[in-house]
């Protein structure tokens, strides 16, 4: 009896530090300011493709371990360097969920929540350094996918529209002004990169180039053997565009002179033999040091390099030889290209797993 008795004291004890613990750091995380001075800011920032300098972003729904706050979701800012957490944001409401995605942007990150199965009100943006809400007049019809920032620039096209009446809006963060800078058209992608904002019709098969400075215009037509596919954009260089037609190919794009040349055909990779017709397979891409990295995110992450000069291609990163996640069936999967790094994030249900590897494939650290 006395032995039972100590066990159900020292059971209560160690559930009231724990839950002690968890309202010290939720009053610490939602006051204490985060100062991250970027060593470098990336066009158009994802967190699901690019991340500035070595950190990543990423959500997570409370649990068990976040008694007395087990409902809810927070979005963690992780340095990869040093595995250091920062909780940007803890929102202990039982209904929210997650957001979808997040940018960061010289100190300011962005995002959007969900209320059940639907968007919760309008992106929100927070400055890091002062753990403060800006800016919350974001239109309420930005399309949380498809936006890219430029200084105090945000680029959108409206996600309320039926998709062939797309229009394209620059909204400037400080003054809350609103300027269309393109006409309702079927819009599917939207990236800011140097000097352009680049947008792809899906209709048409164009891909449009937006001065940023003047607004003037550059169209290609993209030779594409399914119209319907989706794209991708990165800069190569200076003068050219990698454009990563869905499921066909990736193609140089000379931004001067308007010429195409294919340097990779998807279905020719590894991975790609062995998966169905009907799968579905999304790309992203990032050029570094005379490669292109391209990862492909069918169930698992691959990550190829490509040399640009001798147009070689490596399998440098096989995410489904990994026999842990094999073992759980419900996980979604992103690669995140960092400065110094490749991140493979696996999020399941209750659980984040990271995998890191520097940019010759080999395997850093799981975090």
């Amino acid at each position: 009896m006395k032995k039972r008795r100590k066990i159900i004291l020292i059971s209560g004890a160690v559930l009231i530090a724990i839950m002690l613990i968890n309202i010290g750091q939720y009053a610490i995380t939602r006051w204490y300011p985060i100062n991250i001075d970027w060593e470098t800011i990336n066009d158009s920032v994802n967190s699901e493709e690019v991340s500035q300098d070595n950190y990543i972003c990423y959500g997570k729904e409370n649990g068990i371990t976040n008694i007395p706050f087990m409902m809810g979701c927070k979005i963690i800012l992780q340095s990869i360097e040093t595995g250091k957490k920062h909780v940007v944001l803890e929102d202990i409401n039982p209904l929210k969920g997650v957001a979808e995605s997040a940018i960061i942007g010289d100190n300011i990150l962005y995002y959007k929540q969900f209320m059940g199965e639907q968007y919760d009100g309008p992106p929100q943006a927070m400055n890091l350094k002062s753990k403060k809400s800006e800016w919350k007049t974001l239109p309420e019809d930005i399309d949380l996918i498809n936006y890219g920032i430029e200084g105090h620039h945000l680029y959108y096209y409206e996600s309320n529209n039926s998709p062939k009446e797309r229009e394209v809006y620059c909204y400037n963060l400080k003054t809350g002004e609103q300027e269309k800078i393109a006409e309702g058209r079927q819009w599917e992608t939207l990236k800011v990169l140097g000097e352009y904002v680049y947008l792809f019709d899906q209709e048409k098969s164009e891909l449009v180039a937006i001065s940023i400075n003047d607004r003037q215009r550059k169209t290609w037509l993209l030779q594409m053997e399914n119209p319907q596919e989706l794209v991708d954009i990165t800069n190569l260089d200076e003068q050219n565009l990698a454009v990563i037609i869905f499921n066909e190919k990736i193609v140089k794009l000379d931004i001067e002179t308007g010429e195409q040349e294919t340097i990779l055909s998807l279905n020719n990779l590894e991975s790609a033999k062995q998966q169905k017709e009907n799968d579905d397979r999304w790309y992203g891409a990032m050029a570094r040091g005379g490669s292109l990295y391209v990862y492909e995110n069918e169930r698992y992450l691959y990550v190829y390099r490509l040399n640009l000069e001798t147009r070689k291609t490596e399998l440098i990163v096989d995410g489904s030889k990994d026999a842990h996640y094999k073992a759980k069936d419900e996980f979604s999967s992103y690669v995140t290209f960092c400065r110094d790094y490749i991140a493979c994030i696996y999020q399941y249900k209750k659980s984040t797993r990271i995998d890191v590897y520097n940019y010759n494939g080999e395997f850093v650290k799981e975090l």
